[in-house]
């Protein structure tokens, strides 16, 4: 405790403390301060910083002042953790984020956190997120394959791996469906293309009846021959195999030669 000198009064005694000098750090900013103050409840309130019970202060309240002590006051901060979506409300006398979440004991190992980890926390509060990796299997194209994410969504992991969506492609499950541990998510490639094929055109053929002829006698009169086609498909591709055609223009180029027996 700081020496005290006795000094005489009309109507009896009382005594002063002598100054002595302490350092005072209030959420990290430290200074050096000469005061006469009895406590440190005492130096607290001639600094004019106000404490709650919430916050923290080292030495207590209660606790005298020597020559050199250090008073240390830290402020509690309302922090709500979002975990994987799963939301939880804490009070925190750490500055900074990563030390807050230390003494919060959350899992930030390899996970994305909203917030550097060197950001002081708001007095007013903050909320911070934080995403665990996960395994998940992803097949492009029918080509599966295990990574480990730490993607919000669907869609956040497909952009963190440059996998592009084009608009016949097929997502499952959708793009905004939240990332979950062992989940599969399926990219299936389909693109259509326009092919033109060349493809005979079928001739007929026509029977005359010809009384010079043998009953069950046979004469070719006219030759027939195929024609020709040029017909066009809509061809679907899923994942490089062919899934379907539709017919979308045929163009006859040559007409065919009806055959007359």
């Amino acid at each position: 405790l700081a020496l005290v000198a006795l000094v005489a009064t009309v109507g009896g005694v009382y005594y002063v403390l002598s100054p002595v000098r302490v350092e005072l750090s209030v959420d990290g900013q430290t200074q050096s301060i000469e005061t006469r103050s009895g406590s440190v409840a005492e130096l607290l309130a001639d600094q004019g910083v106000v404490v709650t019970d919430a916050d923290l202060v080292d030495p207590p309240l209660a606790a005298g002042l020597a020559e050199g002590t250090t008073i240390t006051v830290s402020y509690a901060r309302p922090v709500t953790l979002v975990i994987d979506g799963v939301e939880t409300a804490h009070v925190t006398v750490r500055l900074t984020v990563g030390d807050a979440l230390e003494a919060l004991s959350a899992p930030t190992d390899g996970a994305a956190v909203s917030s550097p980890l060197s950001d002081v926390v708001p007095r007013g509060g903050a909320t911070i997120e934080i995403i665990t990796p996960k395994p998940v299997t992803l097949d492009v194209g029918g080509q599966p394959s295990g990574i480990t994410s730490t993607a919000k969504t669907v869609g956040d992991l497909l952009a963190a791996e440059g996998i592009v969506l084009f608009p016949t492609d097929a997502l499952t499950p959708p793009a905004e469906t939240p990332v979950t541990s062992a989940m599969t998510i399926t990219v299936t490639r389909i693109r259509i293309e326009n092919e033109t094929r060349t493809e005979p055109v079928a001739h007929e053929t026509i029977e005359r009846d010809d009384a010079d002829l043998a009953i069950g006698t046979r004469k070719v009169v006219t030759n027939g021959t195929d024609g020709a086609q040029e017909v066009t498909y809509a061809v679907t591709y899923t994942n490089d195999q062919v899934s379907s055609e539709l017919v979308v223009a045929a163009t006859v180029t040559t007409e065919p030669v009806t055959e007359v027996v």
